[in-house]
């Protein structure tokens, strides 16, 4: 594991009307996570994820990605970043392939040439030539993350990638991520509400409760700070009570 800060959050909020939706969320991401920002529905983790892409605007804080500031200077800092925000959207009527290729434009050359290689390695080059409307949700997901790999990033952002899939497609998703994570050496976060996906995926976890980051740490320390009698369902919940107390 590289101990390099490939991203971290500042004292990140959002504040919608007089409420917050997120507050002083500080992040630290290093190169080669798998982190794994954890959180009910309704948390706050897709407001923290369009902030970090400069989809949303932040209310206070700022959110550095090789030490660049998304707020001061979005396209530097975005520029190795590949992203997957709620469920992936495409053209219905055109091929995974030729919606790549639509894509592609945004981001020159490089991204052109990559099409096939993407597929390939999101193992979607038997079904790339085939209309989206025909694809599960499975397909699609993975479509979405091919999408996220044609800039060659750095860092992939992956909002609930595995949201409405069955058991088997949950599976497929989560052994993607690892098998990106470990051959193509990219850092992941990957935000969900599902307590086994991170257990069983990710090595880093950022625990997010009512906007408020209430716990950072390796899965390993986690392991160690919870008892061996308590499951990391009952470790969870125990956290987001106690943070419920002090509301």
């Amino acid at each position: 594991m590289n101990n390099n800060l490939i991203l971290r959050t500042e004292n990140l909020s959002k504040k919608f009307k007089n409420k917050y939706a997120v507050k002083d969320v500080n992040m630290n991401v290093q190169e080669g996570d798998i982190y794994g920002f954890l959180g009910p529905n309704g948390a706050g983790k897709t407001t923290s994820i369009k902030m970090m892409l400069g989809f949303l605007s932040s209310s206070d804080g700022d959110v550095y990605i090789n030490n660049k500031s998304v707020k001061g200077n979005r396209e530097e800092a975005l520029k190795n970043v590949g992203a997957m925000v709620e469920e992936p959207k495409f053209y219905e009527n055109l091929t995974g392939r030729k919606n790549l290729q639509v894509i592609s434009e945004l981001y020159g050359k490089k991204a052109k040439s990559r099409i096939d290689e993407v597929l390939d390695i999101v193992e979607m080059k038997e079904a790339a030539d085939k209309k989206v409307k025909k694809y599960s949700l499975g397909m699609r997901q993975r479509l979405g993350i091919a999408r996220a790999f044609l800039n060659d990033p750095e860092i992939v952002i992956l909002d609930e990638p595995t949201n409405g899939l069955d058991p088997y497609g949950m599976k497929s998703i989560r052994e993607l991520i690892i098998k990106l994570a470990n051959k193509y050496k990219k850092t992941f976060i990957v935000s969900t509400h599902l307590l086994n996906e991170v257990e069983q995926m990710c090595n880093k976890v950022g625990i997010i409760h009512n906007g408020d980051l209430i716990k950072e740490m390796s899965m390993e320390e986690l392991k160690e700070e919870k008892s061996d009698d308590i499951s990391f369902e009952d470790y969870f919940i125990s956290l987001t009570e106690e943070a419920r107390s002090y509301e």
